[in-house]
């Protein structure tokens, strides 16, 4: 069945059962009166916002859907007085909902309201460079989506409760088409949105790139020229996570990977024992950071991007932005049980790595352990291949090598470890010497990734 015919079906049930006269229903006084504005084919969005606020409801739902109000609307209305929902954010919501979508009656200047009035929020009157910051609260166009959805199906739910011919299973088609349509409709806004902010962006950094060069060179760092420094520098941190979140895989994906260190990372001690301290260098999107809290570590994630570190902070998640070389010179030398870093050492010069593997030796405790984790170049097709699909890899490290800088700077124990897939287990460790390579198929089946522990003198 259509969503047309059943939708027509509940208001010919729905007038049929009714027993009220046409002008005593609820808001039908309201319609007869006629709101101020004519019934046309376009508007602007100044056309309504002119509108006084008690009678803006009523006029929105005659001019957008030709008809008067439903018992949705003092929702509406209560959320519009209390100040939940601005009228432009109202206006948005009759215009693209499925019945306004069929209307088809344009809104001029309505969009790019929509938008501003979703980030306004964020914005730091008098500062331009902060308009590249909301580039990364699309996030707040999803939690309006989510709204949405569910005052559209609490009034679609409505209308067929109305109605005994709408069985259940047209019921749930016809939510499920609503939901659909939906969301449509708002990839389409926020795709308008990227486009802007990819503009605003493109011009921000022009902006940047000459307020820097204006600057003396020799002028003492100050509240300008440290923000500057700051926005430029973290110019793709968005588009570095979008690469990632793309071929890395799910949080959820990587946080189910995770479980395979669970027995390796036990941490020492009783639970009556204070939290033991945990590093996690590159930390990402946190992943790492929150499955060492959930075995009991007191967890800090260190990360250069600037949005996954506010992405962490956002999730309860203790992270710094900062270099994982500079984070380390400033921790107490011995005070730490934990550093774990994983896919980062790829990222590194050789010189950074090295300085890297002494940084975090000198700040494990007597008897702590280094954890890294990195593609594994012994897998052909990682090696080969697609170990280069990240563009800011520098060179693949074979494991036997990452394994001798360890033992060169002066970690115990220095062990390799390769991955296995368990059914219905998922990854666990396996200790390299387990693995044999005696023919090519060895080399395609070995683990796209490894990891390698040391661990600090206990005495």
């Amino acid at each position: 069945m259509q969503i047309d015919e059943i939708i027509r079906r509940v208001k010919a049930e729905a007038g049929k059962s009714s027993t009220l006269p046409p002008h005593e229903h609820p808001g039908a006084e309201v319609a007869d009166r006629g709101p101020a504005l004519e019934i046309r084919d376009r508007y602007h969005v100044r056309d309504f916002l002119a509108i006084d606020s008690a009678a803006l409801v009523d006029t929105v739902y005659r001019c957008l859907l030709g008809r008067a109000p439903d018992p949705l609307a003092e929702a509406y209305r209560q959320k519009l007085a209390t100040g939940r929902l601005t009228p432009v954010a109202f206006i948005g919501r009759i215009r693209f909902s499925a019945e306004g979508r069929r209307r088809g009656t344009r809104v001029d200047g309505l969009l790019p309201r929509l938008v501003f009035g979703s980030l306004k929020e964020n914005l730091l009157i008098g500062y331009l460079c902060d308009l590249w910051v909301t580039f990364f609260r699309m996030p707040l166009i999803e939690r309006d989506l989510t709204e949405h959805i569910r005052l559209l199906r609490a009034e679609l739910l409505q209308k067929a409760d109305r109605s005994e011919i709408i069985d259940k299973t047209d019921r749930a088609d016809l939510d499920r088409k609503a939901d659909r349509s939906e969301v449509l409709a708002y990839r389409e806004a926020v795709r308008y949105a990227e486009l802007y902010f990819h503009g605003v962006n493109e011009q921000l950094q022009t902006l940047l790139l000459a307020l820097k060069n204006q600057l003396p060179a020799s002028a003492p760092a100050g509240p300008v020229s440290t923000q500057v420094a700051a926005l430029s520098a973290g110019a793709y941190d968005k588009l570095y996570l979008d690469f990632e979140s793309l071929y890395r895989g799910t949080r959820q994906q990587v946080a189910d990977a995770l479980t395979a260190y669970a027995d390796l990372l036990a941490p020492p001690g009783g639970s009556s024992a204070p939290s033991p301290v945990a590093i996690d260098l590159g930390c990402g999107r946190g992943e790492m950071v929150r499955y060492l809290g959930q075995l009991g570590y007191a967890a800090a994630g260190v990360d250069l991007n600037r949005v996954a570190v506010d992405s962490c902070l956002a999730e309860d998640l203790q992270a710094v932005h900062a270099d994982a070389l500079t984070y380390l010179d400033g921790v107490a030398p011995g005070s730490v049980p934990l550093i774990t870093s994983m896919h980062l050492v790829e990222h590194l010069s050789h010189e950074d790595l090295f300085r890297l593997l002494q940084a975090a030796l000198k700040a494990l405790s007597p008897g702590g352990m280094l954890l890294l984790e990195t593609p594994n170049p012994r897998n052909l097709l990682v090696g080969a291949g697609d170990f280069y699909r990240d563009f800011t890899h520098v060179k693949p490290l074979f494991p036997d090598t990452l394994r001798f800088l360890l033992d060169y700077f002066g970690y115990e124990d220095a062990g390799i470890f390769y991955f296995e897939e368990v059914p219905g287990q998922g990854r666990r460790l396996i200790p390299a010497g387990n693995i044999r390579f005696d023919d090519l198929d060895d080399y395609l089946r070995v683990s796209r990734d490894y990891a390698v522990v040391g661990y600090q003198r206990c005495g």
